[in-house]
């Protein structure tokens, strides 16, 4: 019987490779999610948030990047850890996040977009625009 089963066993994949997939897409990385977005150029302009073009511009740079969609990836893939008690029993409630994270989040600050929301002009909806530009 296990002369069968051996029999039956498909050959070992090269590289891994089982077959060709036509019904995904590839990798979206290095594209520009603000320009390349027709109709979210036009809700900037309808919704008077001109301001924050360049902000938005500045923040879609680097959201569609394939080096930000790396860090999110590991962001993601490694939770982070709550560590409640030193080595000697003390209670110390740290939280500790990948490095990514931090990294991602010093992007984030450096084009301002946390802080669109107390910015001049219509926070309210540059801010929700800013939103839609998460990465991948």
């Amino acid at each position: 019987m296990s002369d069968e089963i051996a029999r039956a066993a498909p050959p070992p994949a090269v590289g891994h490779a089982t077959h060709e997939v036509y019904n995904q897409p590839g990798d979206l990385t290095d594209y520009d999610p603000f320009n390349g977005d027709r109709a979210l150029c036009d809700a900037v302009a309808a919704f008077g948030a001109d301001w924050a073009g360049d902000r938005l511009t500045r923040a879609a740079a680097w959201v569609g990047s394939a080096e930000v969609q790396t860090l999110a990836r590991q962001a993601n893939h490694h939770v982070p850890e709550l560590h409640t008690h030193d080595r000697f029993g003390h209670r110390i409630d740290l939280i500790e996040l990948h490095p990514a994270w931090h990294e991602l989040m010093r992007r984030c600050f450096s084009t301002e977009t946390h802080s669109l929301a107390w910015a001049a002009g219509c926070p309210c909806r540059a801010r929700r625009l800013v939103l839609s530009l998460e990465p991948g």
